[in-house]
């Protein structure tokens, strides 16, 4: 898929960064998987989904897992137009069926 943004950011681009990003959160991130589209607005984004331990992914910690993940995620893709989107979730709740992509 090909966005249009003042600054493109390839594959080759991002995957070396959010590898950073799975070591910096380790070992509480497990995995973390993304892709490009487009979000509700018709923006370039990048929607980051990311599988964390379950005792990152409960509350009180998820709220701050997700905040530093986000922050790291907006570092990632830099000075580009794209839209940064991220979705948490426990190992557990790998358990119930999910978009493919998750996996």
């Amino acid at each position: 898929m090909t966005l249009t943004v003042t600054r493109t950011i390839s594959e080759e681009d991002i995957l070396p960064a959010v590898r950073e990003v799975e070591k910096q959160f380790a070992p509480d991130v497990i995995r973390i998987r993304y892709s490009f589209g487009y979000d509700q607005n018709d923006d370039p984004a990048v929607f980051f989904r990311v599988v964390a331990r379950d005792e990152a992914a409960s509350l009180p910690n998820w709220v701050e897992l997700f905040s530093r993940l986000s922050i790291a995620f907006v570092n990632t893709v830099g000075d580009t137009d794209l839209r940064t989107y991220t979705d948490l979730r426990g190992v557990s709740d790998e358990r119930i069926p999910l978009d493919p992509r998750w996996q």
